[in-house]
């Protein structure tokens, strides 16, 4: 299922300083034979679905480049310029240090989203009931929330929303590794030894 035209746009969120790691996360290579960069790996599995897309955090040659409406504050500067950026459409944001990441994931989150209901955000949440909130799709309605709470120093995206504007889609157990982060060198490992 392809959802150009969908309405929406996309941003990766790829602002991460990588200090844990000690490297560029964007620019891993984990994937063989295409070695494809994860910063563009997560512009492929995204761009699909999207009517326009992204990078918000880091220029980079190709890539339409969005800088943040706030500097400093993390995932919520870049959502808020994600929102901005789409006038009347909403955001489909992903990070990009996701390698496990899939496509039927992703698709799963717009099907997900057509029924939302009064949600202004649409993301996944694990089995303890943490919301992934660099997985999911942002309404516009969502906008005055995220811009009130940077206002009070508050960048929790999470916090920002009240929680029965949330649209949760629960994953399962099995599913988990499409969510691991690539922040330290053991989470590296980790992936390493799924891909392989």
């Amino acid at each position: 299922m392809s959802e150009k035209k969908s309405g929406v746009v996309g941003l990766v969120l790829a602002g991460g300083k990588s200090r844990r790691l000690g490297q560029d996360k964007t620019q891993l290579r984990l994937w063989q034979p295409s070695c494809l960069t994860l910063l563009q790996r997560t512009v492929d599995l995204l761009s699909p679905f999207v009517d326009r897309l992204w990078v918000s955090g880091r220029q980079e040659e190709g890539l339409e480049f969005l800088p943040d409406s706030v500097v400093g504050c993390g995932p919520i500067g870049g959502v808020i310029a994600g929102l901005q950026a789409a006038q009347n459409r909403a955001c489909c944001v992903l990070a990009c240090d996701l390698p496990l990441l899939s496509k039927d994931i992703v698709q799963r989150l717009f099907l997900a989203r057509k029924h939302r209901g009064k949600a202004v955000v649409s993301a996944f949440q694990n089995p303890n009931g943490r919301f992934e909130t660099t997985v999911a799709i942002y309404e516009q309605a969502a906008l005055p929330f995220l811009q009130a709470a940077v206002l009070q120093n508050q960048f929790s995206l999470f916090q920002a929303i009240p929680a029965d504007l949330w649209h949760a889609m629960p994953y399962t157990q099995v599913e988990q590794d499409c969510f691991l982060n690539v922040n330290m060198p053991e989470d590296l490992e980790k992936v390493q030894a799924l891909l392989i």
